[in-house]
């Protein structure tokens, strides 16, 4: 793994945003099985027109998804960490692409505004619902390559 990984890791360690976790498999499939069921379930809802249910349920797919690439690496975010150490680490993965880093960014905070409103203004499309089912199957992918390159 690269020196700038391994500075992340540590600083983020020392911050109580990140800590270090055996990997165990089963554990891993379950995460990229949970991804999948939520990405499927996303689809079922955007089926019936509900663009805020299928946009949380695809970014949460997301979001397992870059986990699982973190798991598969030693490490998880902790409480106090979240989906922002997620994101911000992923940034620093041999093998992901930068474009879906930023995506996955743009949907955390998205998906905070959703959840956390301040007022009506934050309109969901099907561009950005989109976008969280491209970042997920993206995410998704990258595992599955970065687990059979260990």
């Amino acid at each position: 793994m690269s020196t700038m990984w391994k500075q992340r890791v540590q600083d983020l360690i020392n911050e109580g945003r990140l800590e270090e976790v055996f990997v165990d498999q089963l554990f891993l499939n379950r995460l990229i099985t949970n991804s999948q069921i939520n990405l499927r379930d996303a689809n079922a809802l955007l089926a019936t027109g509900s663009l805020e249910g299928a946009f949380v349920l695809a970014y949460s797919s997301a979001r397992i998804a870059a986990t699982a690439i973190l798991y598969s690496r030693g490490v998880r975010p902790t409480a106090r960490g979240g989906h922002w150490v997620v994101a911000d680490l992923l940034a620093v993965v041999n093998g992901v692409e930068t474009h879906v880093v930023s995506s996955l960014n743009r949907l955390r905070i998205l998906r905070n505004e959703i959840e956390y409103p301040q007022s009506v203004s934050t309109m969901l499309t099907q561009e950005v619902v989109q976008l969280a089912f491209e970042t997920s199957q993206s995410l998704t992918l990258t595992c599955a390559k970065l687990m059979r390159g260990r």
